[in-house]
């Protein structure tokens, strides 16, 4: 399998966070010179160092090795990158990994959890598939389950700062779904307090984001907006932009501030245009706001992307009462 990526701060793509790959070998193969762009190169977590390749040349490493798309601060870079499988050598943990992470990108939580499950039965080491357990649990409900299992993922981490702030974002999410902001705070702060220790380049904004949401639940909405600024100042990928936008487009509403909230919302869909929640949010801002038409376009973006019973059920009450006036 072989693809080629392009990395380009003129569309806000300059990075790909720490992961593994799903194959035996993955190979990285430069396809413009050092001159075109800044940065860049591929992180290793082992070593801690980023190794740059000049134009033509080759990075190759195991798949399993922990590693990450170095960001760049200007220009286009581009490469071509290629994994190496063997149907005589199948890794079931990681291949069951990838079909969960595919089912639940299309939706189908319950069997994306089923294989997630059964990637952590073949390969209980394998962090990232307690995480993604950890994800399809609280998308479920399950949070007492959901915790473990980020918990579990965290455990595998390797000593010093923690390279996995993802799991201590769905960790605090969890706590806080579960009614405890004081615990999600906790430990969201605990993640930034490791967070620190990393290099500028591999600092997530995911605790900051955790931290302004238990914040926010604590009852300091001005608190949670700094925190929710300080993420987007280290966001440099879409997904970390769209879900700090998301989260301080709803503390803004909370705080009657629609238009600045709108705002927010519109910046967070420019990041990731098909998320279904907020479009929902959007369209609450919109009813607030008086603005029926768009109101019910938001609502009706949003069960189109995603059927949900409480969306529906905001959407048919709008309905009724913009259809009164």
């Amino acid at each position: 399998d072989a693809f080629i990526v392009k990395y380009a701060t003129a569309v806000g793509q300059v990075e790909l966070p720490m992961h593994r790959d799903g194959a035996l070998l993955t190979v990285n193969i430069a396809l413009n010179s050092f001159e075109e762009y800044v940065g860049g190169g591929t992180w290793v977590e082992s070593s801690g160092r980023s190794v740059r390749a000049a134009l033509g040349s080759v990075i190759c490493h195991p798949s399993s090795v922990r590693h990450a798309g170095a960001p760049i601060s200007d220009g286009t870079r581009y490469i071509l990158v290629a994994f190496c499988i063997s149907d005589l050598d199948v890794e079931h943990s990681r291949r069951f990994l990838g079909d969960g992470v595919a089912l639940a990108k299309a939706g189908r939580v319950a069997d994306a959890r089923t294989c997630f499950q059964r990637s952590v039965a073949e390969d209980p080491s394998n962090q990232a598939a307690h995480y993604n357990l950890g994800n399809a649990q609280r998308a479920g409900g399950a949070f007492g389950k959901a915790a473990q299992s980020y918990k579990d993922a965290l455990a595998l981490d390797t000593p010093g700062p923690s390279m996995f702030a993802d799991a201590y974002h769905g960790l605090a999410a969890t706590q806080l779904a579960a009614g405890d902001a004081a615990a999600s705070l906790a430990t969201a702060r605990l993640a930034m307090s490791l967070d620190e220790g990393l290099p500028t380049q591999q600092r997530s904004p995911a605790p900051r984001i955790a931290a302004g949401q238990a914040t926010e639940a604590l009852g300091d909405s001005d608190g949670a907006i700094l925190l929710f600024d300080q993420a987007l100042e280290m966001s440099r990928d879409s997904p970390s932009r769209a879900d700090a936008h998301q989260a301080r487009g709803r503390t803004l509403m909370g705080l009657g501030r629609l238009q600045e909230s709108l705002e927010a919302l519109d910046a967070s869909l420019l990041a990731a245009p098909d998320t279904a929640q907020v479009h929902a949010d959007r369209g609450v801002c919109l009813f607030e706001m008086e603005r029926g038409k768009e109101c019910l376009e938001a609502f009706d973006r949003s069960l189109r992307l995603q059927q949900d019973p409480e969306v529906a059920a905001n959407a048919e009450q709008a309905a009724q009462y913009f259809g009164s006036k």
